[in-house]
């Protein structure tokens, strides 16, 4: 059926192949967290949710949705697509089909902030829409930079210098 095939093509083109050298921002995160959805329906409703409203903000604005960037530290290249980005504004949101902010997401969004400041040259705003029973937008900003001080700048940086020794280990 034709319908069958869009709809697992457009789920396919979120897990793509990734060179020997690139990590996506996601793969950081679960490494040191625990994946949150524990159901496969939790996963396709998210992505729903997803789609659904980077339609509605492509549709009715200028900004981008879901665009791939790349960044290169050293021999590693990381690729990241905040959810939603508008760069002359400097901010971007990420949308979670969760009740409330968890420390995995913030870490991602502190990830997604350092890429986009180093890449841009600009200060970034973070902002999560929430969107379960009902649909919120929370500025995730100071958390991010706190925590980032605090903890996530050295797990980000162990993950890169850990990947780096092991491309090379697999390269020889």
């Amino acid at each position: 059926m034709e319908i069958l095939r869009l709809v697992r093509n457009f789920f396919e083109q979120e897990h793509k192949e990734k060179e020997i050298n690139e990590v996506f921002v996601t793969d950081i995160v679960n490494f040191y967290y625990d994946y949150d959805a524990k159901y496969e329906v939790d996963v396709l409703r998210g992505l729903l949710i997803h789609f659904a409203i980077e339609t509605i903000v492509e549709r009715n604005t200028t900004l981008d949705c879901e665009k791939s960037h790349k960044f290169r530290i050293n021999d590693i290249v990381i690729r990241y697509k905040p959810d939603i980005l508008d760069i002359r504004n400097g901010i971007f949101w990420e949308i979670k089909t969760s009740k409330r902010v968890h420390e995995s997401q913030l870490f991602q969004m502190y990830i997604y902030k350092y890429l986009l400041e180093k890449q841009y040259g600009k200060k970034f705003k973070a902002k999560i829409i929430l969107v379960s029973s009902q649909v919120l937008e929370v500025d995730v900003t100071e958390n991010i930079n706190q925590l980032g001080k605090e903890k996530f700048e050295k797990m980000f940086l162990d993950y890169i210098h850990m990947r780096e020794k092991m491309l090379k280990l697999v390269i020889k």
